[in-house]
């Protein structure tokens, strides 16, 4: 842990605890952030999702943040969503709809606690968890409050098309039971259920506020697919399809950001993250 991040923990009161909560039988092992609540004071939750192949210490600077901002922020491993995760569950058997399940899990563990309210939720995914959360916004649009995606991996679909996603190569007309995508190991299911997937169809159900954020220097996904998440998200709202009040929809680029962020640009992107929670 950086000795900035260290230094946020100290001076915000932030407490750190360990949680365990399971989805089909599995143990989701993850942590959770907060500043101690005023008696009777309930916490909004924040359900921060790690990128993929990575583990939940890839976005423990977001959840300290939000934690500090007054959201009991919650990270996790997904089941088997990197090769040293603390979850459990095969990495031959993830794919973008078992993070789905993964979300769910952890929203309904963190919402049932005393001390929090499901009221003012927010989900933030990266990557492929972006992908996921949007998909799960527009599942359960009344359990998500404020949606942050960053570098969401829209493209997955039609990268799978092509036999191509993240580090992979397969034949999607024969898709093998187990491929590689850099060291970490996918079974089959990862790309059969992505190449089942509509995104900006599925996505649209949610109304709510959106945050979309994209490095103009990524090289897997080109914020091009993120940009049509925007305009989609944008053309839904001003036809009026849902008959009801509108979220607001932001959209920011980082400058010369790649598929991740480096030190110096997550302090950029927590001061995005900032305004767009203070602006809705």
């Amino acid at each position: 842990m950086s000795t900035t991040l260290k230094d946020k923990i100290k001076k915000h009161g932030i407490m750190i605890s360990r949680f365990e909560c399971r989805r089909d039988g599995l143990k989701i092992s993850g942590t959770e952030y907060r500043k101690e609540a005023k008696e009777g004071k309930a916490r909004p939750v924040a359900i921060v999702c790690a990128p993929f192949a990575k583990t939940e210490e890839a976005v423990k600077q977001y959840a300290v943040e939000l934690a500090s901002w007054g959201y009991a922020a919650f990270t996790f491993d997904f089941c088997g969503g990197s090769a040293d995760g603390k979850s459990e569950g095969k990495t031959t058997e993830m794919s973008v709809l078992t993070k789905i399940k993964d979300m769910e899990a952890v929203m309904n563990f963190a919402e049932g606690l005393p001390y929090c309210t499901p009221e003012n939720t927010l989900l933030m995914g990266c990557s492929d968890s972006g992908l996921a959360a949007a998909l799960f916004a527009g599942k359960y649009p009344e359990r998500v409050k404020k949606l942050c995606l960053y570098y969401p991996a829209f493209s997955l679909p039609l990268d799978a098309k092509k036999g191509k996603m993240y580090d992979a190569e397969f034949d999607p007309q024969n898709i093998p039971e187990t491929f590689m995508s850099g060291d970490l190991e996918l079974g089959k299911c990862f790309a059969a259920d992505i190449l089942g997937l509509e995104p900006y169809k599925e996505m649209l159900p949610y109304a709510g506020h959106v945050f979309l954020l994209h490095g103009t220097g990524d090289p897997v996904i080109h914020p091009a697919y993120t940009e049509t998440a925007v305009m989609t998200y944008w053309k839904d709202r001003e036809n009026g399809n849902k008959g009801e009040e509108f979220g607001q929809v932001l959209y920011d680029l980082i400058d010369n950001g790649q598929h991740g962020f480096t030190p110096e640009q997550d302090e950029i992107a927590l001061e995005l993250l900032q305004e767009f929670i203070l602006t809705v």
